[in-house]
């Protein structure tokens, strides 16, 4: 089987570490492969990194600029295990779920990443990740609880996109790892997916693999919620202009102020701002459509793909 790395992104994240690390180690440990864990630290002030070497001596620490998901790509180039679990810092394992998602890739040569079903902590209610990607009034964006899932997500198949979980070393590494032009974040993962798509790389959900995700934890607790959002908004616009065929980015801007504008009267100004904070960033985002011509799909064709029965 193929040699695995779990690898964790941590900041300021102590309590939730102690809560998650004791399962990720299980895991790794009962994986067939060899399976080691490192932790990538993005300079936190708590005590995360001397809680961790004291309490996992096994584990590698490496710290590191906080670059949110962009921290993985330096040391992804670093590593030779030809899969790479990348993981937050809010996120149980299941002691099992390590070698269905090996499988996935030795199974389907084109697979750019494996996807485990993924809970809440409570382990009742459903997260994700089979996930579909859509373009809906003028923005694009991806779900992971859409009409039917209720009965595709105990079924293993295609799933456009994850935030966290197996990825070929190699193929994420052609693709040039997280872009940093989303920092200090918001749809870097998406964004990584969907050019994976385009390229002819696809994305497999395994529900025999389990993880477990408290959520939001760390973003939102540095940022807020309300400034989140407006990051994802700003991103969003990014993400069209970079990505998608000329007349979706016709419709995301015609419909971007009016759109801004409705949510500014229903006292909502999360869009305007990412609206206004893309805008000195539309130039960066246009240089970098030139990935689009290696494309092997139409958008559409994403949009309209079957996330299960791959």
């Amino acid at each position: 089987m193929k040699n695995t790395r779990i690898i964790i992104l941590n900041y300021n994240g102590l309590n939730i570490m102690k809560e998650c690390m004791p399962s990720v180690v299980e895991a790794a440990r009962n994986a067939k492969p060899e399976c080691k864990v490192s932790i990538i630290d993005n300079s936190s002030t708590d005590d995360s990194v001397r809680w961790l070497k004291n309490a996992f001596p096994s584990v590698d620490v490496f710290e590191s600029e906080n670059k949110v998901l962009c921290s993985y790509n330096d040391f992804v180039r670093t590593v030779r295990e030809d899969i790479v679990i990348l993981l937050n810092n809010d996120v149980k394992l299941d002691r099992n779920c390590v070698d269905p998602l090996i499988g996935v890739f030795e199974k389907n040569p084109d697979a750019f990443f494996a996807a485990s079903r993924v809970f809440d902590f409570s382990g009742k209610k459903y997260e994700g990740n089979l996930t579909r990607f859509f373009f809906r009034g003028g923005l694009f964006g991806s779900e992971a609880v859409f009409k039917g899932f209720e009965s595709l997500y105990d079924k293993p198949g295609l799933s456009m996109q994850q935030g966290f979980g197996a990825f070929d070393r190699e193929k994420f590494l052609a693709l040039g790892g997280y872009d940093e032009i989303y920092l200090p974040g918001r749809l870097e993962d998406a964004d990584i997916c969907f050019r994976a798509w385009k390229r002819g790389w696809k994305g497999y959900y395994e529900p025999s693999s389990v993880m477990y995700h408290k959520g939001g934890e760390t973003f939102n607790s540095r940022f807020g919620a309300n400034k989140s959002l407006a990051l994802n908004f700003r991103n969003t616009y990014v993400f069209t202009v970079k990505n998608l065929e000329l007349k979706y980015v016709f419709l995301s801007l015609v419909l971007a102020l009016p759109r801004s504008l409705y949510f500014l009267c229903r006292l909502r100004p999360e869009n305007l701002a990412g609206f206004v904070h893309f805008i000195p960033m539309a130039a960066k985002a246009l240089k970098k459509r030139k990935h689009r011509f290696k494309s092997g799909y139409k958008d559409s064709d994403l949009f309209n793909m079957i996330p299960c029965g791959g």
